[in-house]
């Protein structure tokens, strides 16, 4: 009995190993925003998310979620609810296509119903894109966001900035993500501006679809012919970049290749002589890529990987020298380096690849033959404000605040820019200037101080003119010590009587004496005196 257990024991052991490896979960969360309230609705989200839905699906995905315009509120739910379906997964992806902005070096996706009219407005009524890493930072192995919202931001032409709310720009921050084993995979690089193409999809989401899952190629590569593919249909305008690192071991959104079966063996015949496998065409083109991933992570395992899959590429035998280095220590590496320049100058120059029928990618035009002149006017006003040249209100009209705005930028950029008429050239230029070229204007009783206007305070013995600048304060005349006392009020004559009969003589006055004896029967009684005064 215990032997038959023990034989059962080894069969169970035996199919474990004979089977194939348990497939890895993969999941994806595809977000499209485009039908914006507030500001021109974008063409391309709704149909990079089906591009990207059907690429994810084909690569053996077992959930595709998508969302397309989403409000603030929705956002935050379809975040939480993938987040429950990325836990323990081994691969966890989320795309975003539309708005997104950056404030204080904070990144946010826009939902569709966010107004943005100040810049206190963006966190309440925008999505931080830390939410978007929480989602999927119960993943296992490889977390990746990708994120084609790098467009120019029709937020900023009409945005009230607040003191201490400062440093809003286009395009987006920088993003280095905390949790390991996680990419964050920008359209366009920090600070830059991605383009919408003239096709159905972006360019970035364009090449994104062609390469990012190919079997049995490391997403690193993949991102890397991305960016590659990205610069040569902008004509090196747009340049997608990657935040983030990983490991050593090799990771895919596509299925791994399958390994061919060997060739039964004959009786009576040799054993077949292996043969390696056809080399990619244009194998090398990658192995730039790889190479600079490798150093970034500069691990032996790596720099073996890169030998590995390209033997006879120019970067080979830099990887051979510092597999030396890694694994002999200095001594040895010295002594090994003449050996290792021999076997790179040993190497086969690898051949042009034979020219290969492949989807040229359409070379983006000039931005502003895809804008209307109203688009362009408001860009322009938007641009110009960015850089303290404030034309007022942002509404797609050349009007004169806006050629005066123009005016000061020639003036302080040392440029000579078309004033009449909006043009391409004029929005380029002002796209190149990261720092504000007019000087910051304040109102009377304000000075300039950075990007904010503070009120003067002037100092002891001064005050503040009707110009507003500090001058001396009057002094005030000193008084007379004789004038200091008050002269006694001259005393006042008494009324005058008024004129009528007295039985005195009012002083003053002139009176005539009136009056005879009053007499009563026989009897007579002294005359009572009677005074006329007047």
């Amino acid at each position: 009995m215990p032997i038959v257990r023990i034989v059962l024991l080894l069969l169970v052991t035996l199919l474990a190993v004979a089977s194939p490896a348990h497939a890895e979960r993969k999941v994806a969360l595809l977000i499209g925003n485009g039908a914006y309230k507030s500001v021109p609705a974008l063409r391309n989200p709704g149909n990079d998310v089906a591009l990207m839905a059907k690429t994810l699906r084909e690569a053996g995905f077992d959930v595709v979620d998508t969302a397309l315009d989403q409000d603030e509120r929705s956002l935050r739910q379809t975040l939480r609810r993938f987040e429950d379906k990325a836990a323990d997964a081994d691969v966890g992806v989320v795309f975003y296509s539309g708005h997104g902005i950056e404030m204080n070096g904070q990144n946010y996706l826009i939902p569709v119903d966010a107004r943005l009219s100040a810049d206190g407005d963006v966190k309440d009524e925008a999505v931080p894109l830390d939410r978007v890493l929480e989602a999927i930072d119960r993943v296992k192995r490889l977390k990746l966001v990708i994120l084609d919202a790098c467009r120019d931001n029709p937020f900023l032409a009409s945005m009230q900035r607040s003191v201490g709310q400062r440093s809003v720009g286009r395009g987006l921050a920088r993003a280095e993500p905390a949790s390991t084993g996680t990419l964050i995979a920008y359209a366009a690089k920090a600070g830059t501006v991605a383009l919408d193409g003239t096709g159905a999809n972006s360019p970035f989401t364009t090449a994104l679809a062609r390469h990012v899952a190919k079997p049995g190629l490391d997403i690193r590569l993949a991102l890397g012919t991305v960016r590659d593919e990205v610069l040569s249909a902008t004509g090196q305008r747009q340049e997608p970049f990657v935040y983030g690192s990983l490991g050593g071991s090799t990771l895919t959104l596509g299925p791994a290749e399958a390994a061919k079966p060997a060739a039964p063996a004959i009786a009576g015949l040799a054993p077949p002589v292996a043969v390696a496998p056809a080399p990619v065409q244009d194998a090398c083109g990658y192995a730039g890529a790889h190479w600079a991933q490798a150093e970034k992570v500069d691990r032996v395992e790596f720099y073996e990987e890169h030998v590995r899959l390209f033997p006879t590429c120019p970067f080979a035998g830099f990887a051979r020298l510092k597999i030396v280095e890694k694994t002999s220590g200095v001594a040895g590496a010295a002594s090994a380096s003449s050996a290792a320049s021999q076997q790179v100058a040993a190497l086969p120059r690898p051949l042009s690849p034979p020219a290969v029928p492949q989807t040229t990618p359409e070379a983006a035009p000039q931005q502003a033959r895809s804008l209307t002149e109203g688009e362009l006017t408001r860009l322009v006003q938007a641009e110009l404000k960015r850089v303290g040249c404030d034309p007022g209100r942002a509404d797609g009209t050349w009007n004169a605040s806006t050629r005066s705005a123009l005016t000061r930028f020639n003036t302080f950029a040392k440029t000579s820019l078309e004033t009449k008429v909006a043009a391409a050239e004029t929005l380029e230029a002002l796209r190149s200037r990261e720092e504000r070229v007019c000087p910051l204007a304040c109102a009377t009783g304000t000075r300039a101080s950075g990007d904010e206007c503070l009120p003067i305070v002037c100092g002891p013995g001064q005050q503040l003119s009707s110009r507003g600048a500090c001058v001396a304060a009057p002094k005030a005349a000193p008084a007379a010590a004789s004038a200091a006392k008050a002269a006694p009020a001259p005393a006042r004559s008494p009324a005058r009587p008024a004129t009528g009969m007295y039985d005195t003589p009012q002083a003053g006055m002139s009176c005539t004496l009136f009056g005879a004896p009053l007499v009563v029967g026989a009897a007579s009684a002294p005359a009572r005196p009677t005074y006329w005064c007047k």
